[in-house]
């Protein structure tokens, strides 16, 4: 029984990730000015790499995927990149100065993880590794975004629900031990499903929308 809801509540944070996904890669297609590094397309890619981790988490369930070492890295390299994207965002925020470094310090990061991901001995240093760099960047998304949020800075982004959000992300990531263990991993997807539909609410951000257009001067009629 434990099995068939760890492997509904998987599929369902599956579903949900890439339809949100999608949503934001379509959004951030269809702006004017499209940027490589723009949030909707980190969020999406975050969100891509999320639900492929949870389909090979739920395909192990059920037997479809084998349960071997070989698929655990695959899926722990599928696992960096939902921190791997949020360093260089980060890298652009918080040190604007270093440009000419960001580059080649995600570049590092990036080797070291897939490296980790295809060499490390163990599932447990595998697992350890993209956990910690996973909690890091959460961390590092939670402190600056509460920066934004008081001092206003980033008025197209929720922040207050980007921060919601990352404490539902640590919470999910640091409870899967602890719920695994005693047989109730669906809590973390659960965790999983509310964060990535926070993240997106803030994204959208239906609330800016609505202050850009109640500020907007109504148009003058002159009749002759």
């Amino acid at each position: 029984m434990q099995t068939e809801i760890a492997f509904i509540s998987s599929g369902l944070s599956t579903i949900v990730s890439t339809i949100l996904a999608t949503y934001l890669i379509q959004k951030w297609y269809h702006q004017k000015a499209r940027l490589p590094f723009d949030l909707p397309l980190m969020f999406g890619v975050v969100f891509v790499a999320s639900a492929l981790s949870q389909f090979f988490k739920s395909a192990t369930l059920i037997g479809f995927v084998p349960d071997t070492l070989e698929m655990f890295r695959l899926r722990t390299f599928i696992i960096a990149w939902v921190y791997i994207p949020w360093s260089l965002v980060l890298m652009r925020l918080l040190w604007p100065s270093g440009k000419r470094w960001h580059l080649r310090l995600w570049g590092v990061l990036t080797a070291v993880s897939v490296g980790v991901s295809l060499f490390a001995p163990t599932q447990a240093i595998m697992q350890t590794y993209h956990t910690i760099w996973i909690l890091i960047i959460i961390i590092g998304v939670i402190v600056t975004f509460s920066v934004t949020w008081k001092t206003g800075r980033l008025k197209e982004v929720r922040s207050e629900l980007v921060v919601l959000a990352s404490i539902l992300a640590v919470i999910s990531q640091v409870g899967q031990i602890v719920w695994a263990a005693a047989g109730l991993t669906w809590i973390g997807d659960m965790f999983t499903v509310f964060s990535v539909t926070l993240y997106t609410i803030a994204l959208i951000n239906p609330w800016h929308k609505k202050e850009i257009a109640s500020s907007s001067p109504e148009p003058v009629h002159v009749t002759g």
